[in-house]
């Protein structure tokens, strides 16, 4: 070995342990600037349920939010953070202020949601994030996420990026899960009072909102910030937000998987050509009861193309096209085993499966079927959900997560039929439920229950489609 060889390997040595430090601060100390950039705009949320419902209980609760439009106070956080049902919730900024919170917006699929407070309830300066590009996160990536961790007000988090197209967590029957979208999985090891904070880049940009995690396992899972900008923008421009669904559950697989269902290698073989990067296709999961999907398409079809846009992985783009098809019929072409078909499909509206009235009497909850128990457990959308069954029926036997399809003799497929009816019915009568129960295997049962008005009377709340707001109506 020469001599000059050997003096530059010595060198290479001594400098590498103080280049690695030097870069070490850099970084460290550009995570601190942005940080101290990025914390005024996080808030501490807490808030009350008062209602009980399928998705969410009556009780109080702690979870993180950040501001994104500072002149109309919009606060973006998760779907179960800013609740489907009335919820009373006040911010606390990290200078300790706090405002009121009313509901804006809840997403019917994804796992998002925006409060909106008074500006000039506020004697500071406000300050909001700027939103990035979920699509231009790569696995290594550093991230860091803000948010009430554990409770305590504001964490910092460390994490990378783990993957970028996992599918979205599962987290139970009993509860809401996210559907037909790809989430990021991160090393972020966050808990419950994270949820709805955000996840910057070291430029300060969100490209994700924190949704749920796995205790001790150092695994987050992150919403893309992409699914709820589109949202944001509707709102801001004063636009209604349409969400269309042709009633199916997708997930993504890979070739391999795909292989397994029978698709041919020469149509995998293309596929590949015109997506080098692509590992996978959206395959279906299943499908709604009560709409024509759930006859016409089976678990396992693998979805090709929409409206004659190819759909390989792209959940934003098939998004757009349901969303402006409402109301219309649109052209969907499927892989079937190693047969190609085409089919037309109606798009539904999907903020008419949202639970837009509650009903509360005799200590008992009453509101329509939620949508994914009807996924789930294969049910009708008709009749009415019992959420919870104190006092009234729980005294009688009858416990919750049941379907009632006849109340005192009389087909019931409404809650509106079901107000009716308990409004006729006289307090202390003794009356007839046939109902579906969901905790037995969908066995249908009758019993019967005594009618209390007296110390839990009729009580209906109602959510108005366009602002998301919630009223009381005492019966």
């Amino acid at each position: 070995m020469s001599s000059r060889l050997l003096i530059g390997l010595v060198a290479v040595t001594m400098v590498s342990p103080l280049l690695v430090n030097q870069l070490y601060a850099y970084s460290s100390d550009q995570w601190n600037k942005t940080v101290q950039r990025v914390k005024p705009a996080i808030v501490s949320i807490r808030g009350y349920r008062p209602v009980w419902s399928r998705r969410e209980k009556a009780s109080s609760y702690e979870a993180t939010g950040f501001l994104v439009d500072s002149r109309r106070g919009i606060i973006l956080s998760n779907r179960h953070v800013v609740g489907a049902s009335p919820n009373v919730a006040r911010a606390v900024f990290t200078n300790r202020d706090e405002v009121e919170l009313r509901q804006l917006y809840v997403d019917p699929t994804h796992d998002f949601g925006f409060f909106q407070f008074d500006p000039s309830s506020v004697r500071f300066s406000l300050v909001e994030v700027p939103l990035g590009d979920s699509d231009l996160l790569m696995p290594g990536e550093e991230i860091r996420v803000l948010g009430n961790n554990a409770g305590l007000d504001l964490s910092i988090l460390a994490g990378t990026v783990s993957r970028t197209k996992r599918n979205p967590p599962f987290y139970g029957l009993a509860t809401y899960n996210d559907q037909n979208i790809f989430y990021i999985q991160t090393s972020a090891d966050t808990s419950g009072g994270s949820s709805g904070g955000p996840v910057i880049n070291i430029r300060g940009e969100v490209v994700a909102l924190n949704a749920g995690g796995i205790s001790g396992a150092s695994a987050a899972f992150e919403l893309p910030i992409n699914a709820p900008k589109r949202a944001l923008r509707l709102l801001q421009n004063g636009l209604p937000i349409h969400r269309g669904t042709m009633g199916i559950r997708l997930f993504y697989a890979s070739f391999r998987m795909l292989e397994m269902l029978g698709v041919p290698q020469s149509s995998l073989k293309k596929v590949r050509e015109d997506g080098p990067t692509l590992d996978g296709m959206i395959v279906v999961d299943d499908t709604l009861p009560g709409l024509e999907a759930h006859d016409l398409i089976e678990p396992g079809d693998v979805l090709v193309d929409v409206e004659g846009t190819p759909i390989r992985d792209n959940y934003e783009e098939l998004e757009e096209i349901l969303d402006r098809s409402i109301g219309k019929s649109v052209a969907i072409r499927l892989w079937r085993g190693g047969r190609s078909f085409s089919l037309s499909l109606a798009v539904h509206d999907l903020a008419d499966f949202e639970i837009e009235e509650i009903v509360t009497v005799g200590a008992a909850t009453f509101h329509k079927v939620p949508i994914e128990l009807v996924y789930d457990n294969n049910v009708p959308i008709q009749g009415v959900y019992c959420a919870q069954a104190f006092l009234m029926m729980l005294r009688e036997g009858i416990n919750p997560n049941i379907i009632i399809t006849k109340l005192a003799g009389e087909p019931i497929e409404t809650v509106s039929e079901f107000v009716a009816m308990m409004r006729r019915l006289s307090n202390g009568q003794t009356v007839r439920l046939d109902y579906l129960d969901l905790n037995e295997r969908n066995q249908l049962k009758i019993g019967s229950f005594q009618i209390e008005k007296n110390w839990f009377p009729l009580v209906r709340h109602l959510k108005k489609r366009e602002s998301a707001r919630w009223s009381v109506l005492l019966q």
